[in-house]
C-alpha cells in the first residue's frame, strides 16, 4: 500500500508520502504515517490522485484494487479470500467453543444430579 500511495498526489499536488509508518506494521503496532496522522483534520497528505489533478482518483483505485490480488499465501490468495477464510475460521473455532462450553455444562450438571441422588442412599452400618 506505501509504495502506490508513495507515487500518488495529495491535495497540495505533493507526493512521496508513506501512508502507513514503515518501522510500525505489525499487528500490534501498525501506525499511520506521521505525514498523514498529523495531517489528519484536513487530509491533504492522502494521496488519492493519480497523475496530480484534482478529482483524479488513480491512487485511490489502485490501493482498493490490492485487495483482488493474489499477494498473500505464496502468491495464490487474496486479502479479501484471506479474510474471508479468516473470519470463517474464526466463527468455527467459536462455534467449538461454545459446544465444549454447553458439553462441560451438562456433564457438571449430571455429576452433580448423581452425586445429589445418591446422598443418602448407602446402608447406614
Amino acid at each position: 500500500m506505501n509504495a502506490i500511495h508513495r507515487v500518488g498526489f495529495g491535495g497540495a499536488g505533493q507526493a512521496g508520502i508513506n501512508f502507513f509508518d514503515p518501522s510500525k506494521t505489525s499487528a500490534s503496532n501498525i501506525q499511520l504515517d506521521d505525514a498523514i496522522r498529523e495531517g489528519i483534520g484536513d487530509l491533504g497528505n492522502i494521496a488519492a490522485s493519480g497523475d496530480g489533478n484534482s478529482g483524479d482518483n488513480g491512487t485511490a483505485i489502485a490501493i482498493a484494487g490490492l485487495r483482488n490480488q493474489t499477494s498473500l499465501s505464496g502468491e495464490t490468495e487474496t486479502l479479501e479470500a484471506f479474510y474471508n477464510t479468516l473470519l470463517g475460521e474464526v466463527g468455527a473455532k467459536s462455534k467449538e467453543a461454545q459446544t465444549m462450553a454447553e458439553n462441560h455444562r451438562l456433564f457438571t450438571s449430571q455429576i452433580e444430579n448423581r452425586r445429589q441422588g445418591g446422598t443418602g442412599s448407602f446402608p447406614q452400618r
